[in-house]
């Protein structure tokens, strides 16, 4: 297996929504909306959560990296991240 590129990443309105996106990544492709709050439809996942996700991804990614060679028990799941509200002091 080779090491990954960066891929090019391509954002286009997607005319479903005032704030809805697709977004391409190399050859996937994934959706953004805005929550109701902020003028969105809800639709879809909001950039903070997209955000919240790749981080609590290469998270994980980066304790099972260290954790492997030392045989170190980590958990499979860890589930919390700060709700859109607590972050931004909005709602």
């Amino acid at each position: 297996m080779t090491a990954s590129l960066a891929r090019a990443v391509t954002v286009t309105e997607s005319d479903d929504g005032p704030y809805a996106q697709l977004v391409t990544v190399g050859p996937h492709v994934i959706s953004a909306d805005e929550d109701e709050t902020f003028g969105g439809r809800d639709s879809r996942p909001s950039p903070y959560e997209f955000l919240m996700a790749g981080l609590g991804a290469c998270t994980a990614m980066t304790l099972r990296l260290y954790a492997t060679p030392t045989w170190l028990a980590i958990a499979k799941d860890v589930r919390r991240a700060a709700p859109r509200e607590d972050a931004i002091g909005r709602r």
